[in-house]
């Protein structure tokens, strides 16, 4: 009888241990940033919720617990730099990139210059052809140099003349007749040339000279007007160099015979120049006499073969 009260006892214990949730012992789990300290067996909680270990928020991503994942607050949104002729607008923080490339602003190409981007400065293409290499004009001759200049007697035009020829050239300081302009600088050119065969000495000598332009050859003569002054002919001509337009450019010349001496005769020309300074594309060449020029042609519709070109430095 004893017994069986004591097992009442004990079964009547238990059953209130079941109903109150308690264990005999706990098998806790660890606390988290959403729960604290938890017994699976009875979910007995113990001690308080973690705090959240948080991410910082990015351009695209709040505030965010890298445990729970739980976000607070906004993303940041991107900080753009602004697109660039190759490079689309870019956020500065995550690298990420949005819509297109601004584009190139080209200017256009010159006889110096490609096309150039105003923005980046970026060159695109090559510089437009001059004029006497697209028409194949040689001007190969060299500063100081002797060469044979062939041309037209004067009495009998039937027979030809060769002479040997000399060109120079220097820059000249600014002076009453070489006035001084912005942006401008003078050139002159001399001309020598000794003719002592057969020919000169029995019929004489036609000699035929030119100014052209190396890169433009056409817009040199179509811009040039000729007018009279205490110098003689004078010719105010455009020169575009490097996209500018130079519209004060100046050039006349003036020519002369030394008369025989021992059956030989000197021609001497000298031309002169008003030009942009550091221009590099005025020509003077010593054509043959006997070679015309008809209205409305250019340099490069004659027959060149026997003409002697010197570039200016």
């Amino acid at each position: 009888m004893q017994k069986k009260k004591i097992s009442g006892m004990l079964l009547a214990a238990l059953m209130c241990m079941l109903l109150t949730g308690c264990c005999l012992s706990h098998d806790w789990e660890e606390a988290t940033c959403t729960a604290p300290k938890t017994c699976t067996k009875c979910g007995k909680t113990e001690g308080e919720v973690l705090a959240h270990d948080w991410a910082e928020a990015t351009c695209t991503i709040p505030k965010t617990c890298k445990d729970c994942g739980a976000a607070e607050g906004e993303a940041l949104g991107h900080t753009w730099t602004e697109a660039t002729c190759t490079e689309a607008k870019t956020c500065t923080v995550c690298g990420v990139a949005e819509g297109e490339p601004a584009g190139h602003s080209l200017t256009e190409a010159t006889y110096q210059a490609p096309a150039v981007c105003s923005i980046c400065g970026a060159e695109d293409g090559e510089p437009l052809e001059p004029d006497f290499e697209k028409y194949g004009l040689r001007c190969d001759v060299v500063e100081g140099q002797n060469y044979y200049y062939y041309t037209q007697c004067y009495d009998n035009p039937s027979f030809g003349t060769r002479g040997t020829a000399v060109f120079t050239s220097e820059t000249l300081a600014s002076d009453e007749n070489h006035p001084a302009l912005e942006g401008y600088e003078w050139k002159k050119v001399y001309v020598d040339v000794v003719f002592d065969d057969e020919n000169a000495w029995q019929f004489g000598v036609s000699t035929s000279s030119c100014r052209e332009d190396y890169y433009n050859i056409k817009a040199h003569d179509d811009s040039i007007v000729y007018s009279e002054s205490e110098y003689g002919t004078y010719g105010t001509y455009t020169v575009n160099f490097n996209g500018v337009d130079y519209t004060d450019c100046i050039q006349y010349s003036y020519s002369s015979w030394s008369g025989w001496i021992e059956q030989s005769i000197t021609y001497s020309l000298e031309c002169t120049f008003r030009v942009p300074v550091g221009y590099d594309g005025t020509v003077v060449g010593l054509r043959n006499a006997n070679v015309t020029w008809e209205e409305g042609q250019y340099i490069y519709d004659l027959d060149n073969s026997e003409t002697l070109f010197f570039r200016v430095p």
